[in-house]
């Protein structure tokens, strides 16, 4: 590398860590975030006890919780993924570097750097930016075996690599398995039969390694069949997959979407057809084109073969692959003028996308610390907040751990019942079983509850069943919004 494309990688990781840091703490968490702080309290024997009864590997969870050792601030928990962002940025240009030259590495991993959906998920605290990771690490680590003409120590050191990050994969997100297994199409493409031997023996030691986690893996997907709502996918969530792979939804407004989501498919269209176009040439494309497109079409097939598990944030590696891609083409096709557009594409759709990114308020995020701020005050005042559910309770609870709240129970076997006995042992939270047992004893209560679940009982010409009850035991003293969080203040009425 030139002088010059060393000051502009270094610019380019400047970049990206000042887009994933802006906003670190105001953000407001959500639900998944709060139950990763607070699964990653517990011992690691509890954390694997809460986690073989979720949905994830425990991996993410081990991680944070030693990384919370240090501090608890929502800041510094946050950074753990921004640190893991900036390793997949890194590997992502490596694999380019090395695959083709050091133009196509800086074009990938500047997009990569103002890519929205890698911006969200590196200030997510789940384990989205450690999947992103591990895969980028394990397709380099893939790339290097595959292309390596000796046979080394330098060269079984490149295995060790492959199986660690192969393995890190697996224990980080249940869907890794469809990454891990998509360079097979690579090679059988390539009609590699030699290596492919060599990899399906990687894979066997993967899978062996794997195993204490995979025995849960069955009963995590019967849990994933009867409590999660992800819908089959149609077309509708094709298109949606691939407006995210360069724009953030929700959008700012009804034009922006549509200026959103035209440059997205522009920028998909484009990307595929020159990039095909460009395999005899370039061969080492068709591995980008593998790792972008098959992943989320093996969870699109698999979705139709057993329940639905086309979740556009298990394929985030796959994205990534994506705009090494473009960058790819980019660097390639600069002086045909495709390289340019498709730059100016990815750049507009970012500029438009980030603005929203980090002002949004609503749920899932919705404003969680104002909330929080002012129950502590009407604590204080002797009164005992309800949450209507856990997606309240939790965020909540991280800025305001005082007793006097608890949450009620998920009807049985709906769509929201996904927080397990299992993990309530673990983590020591347990909600309340009805209306009734909540309010025992209570003479001053607030009700939390999210806007939109009063409307949706509105929308059917019904009212919120718990807000009957309490209306019909207590008297209605107040109301007022947070947001789209709704605080109604009930009393006894003396007799």
């Amino acid at each position: 590398m030139s002088r010059n494309q060393k000051l502009l990688l270094a610019g380019i990781f400047i970049l990206a860590a000042v887009l994933r840091v802006i906003a670190i703490c105001s953000r407001n968490i959500q639900y998944d975030d709060a139950f990763s702080y607070f699964l990653a309290k517990q011992s690691i024997s509890e954390i694997i006890k809460g986690t073989a009864a979720d949905t994830m590997p425990p991996l993410y969870y081990f991680l944070l919780h030693f990384w919370q050792l240090i501090s608890k601030e929502i800041w510094f928990l946050r950074l753990l993924s921004v640190l893991m962002s900036l390793g997949a940025i890194t590997f992502l240009f490596l694999l380019l570097f090395r695959a083709f030259d050091p133009i196509a590495g800086l074009w990938g991993a500047f997009f990569a750097a103002i890519s929205p959906i890698q911006i969200y998920h590196a200030q997510d605290i789940r384990m989205y930016a450690l999947l992103a990771f591990c895969g980028m690490a394990y397709l380099f680590f893939f790339y290097l075996s595959w292309n390596s003409v000796n046979k080394t120590s330098r060269g079984k050191w490149i295995w060790v690599g492959l199986i660690v990050f192969g393995l890190g994969t697996m224990y980080t997100h249940n869907l890794g398995i469809f990454w891990i297994i998509s360079p097979i199409f690579f090679l059988v493409f390539k009609r590699d039969w030699k290596y492919l031997w060599k990899f399906l023996g990687s894979l066997l030691i993967i899978g062996m390694l794997s195993l204490p986690w995979l025995v849960f893996v069955p009963g995590q997907m019967q849990k994933i069949q009867t409590a999660f709502w992800t819908p089959r996918p149609g077309l509708a969530e094709i298109v949606q997959a691939v407006i995210l792979l360069t724009y953030n939804l929700p959008a700012e407004s009804q034009i922006f979407f549509y200026i959103g989501a035209v440059i997205s498919l522009e920028i998909f269209i484009l990307v595929v057809i020159r990039s095909f176009k460009m395999m005899k040439s370039h061969p080492n494309i068709l591995l980008l084109d593998v790792m972008a497109l098959i992943p989320p079409f093996l969870l699109f097939i698999t979705s139709y073969i057993t329940r639905p598990v086309f979740v556009i944030r298990g394929f985030i590696p796959a994205q990534l692959v994506f705009l090494g891609l473009a960058g790819t083409v980019t660097a390639i096709d600069w002086k045909k003028k495709f390289g340019i557009l498709i730059a100016v594409l990815v750049i507009i759709n970012s500029i438009i996308s980030l603005p929203k990114l980090y002002s949004f308020n609503e749920f899932p995020r919705s404003p969680f610390r104002d909330a929080s701020a002012k129950l502590n005050k009407e604590i204080g005042n002797g009164y005992f907040v309800i949450h209507d559910n856990k997606l309240s309770y939790f965020p909540t609870s991280y800025y305001l751990t005082s007793p006097n709240q608890v949450f009620l129970k998920d009807a049985p076997g709906s769509a929201n019942d996904t927080f397990a006995s299992k993990s309530q042992e673990a983590m020591g939270i347990y909600p309340m079983e009805s209306i009734d047992s909540a309010t025992t004893g209570k003479n001053k209560v607030i009700f939390l509850v999210f806007s939109e679940a009063i409307k949706e009982y509105e929308s059917k010409s019904l009212t919120h069943p718990i807000i009957i009850w309490l209306k019909s035991n207590y008297e209605l003293t107040n109301q007022e919004a947070v947001g789209d969080l709704e605080l109604m203040y009930f009393e006894k009425t003396t007799p």
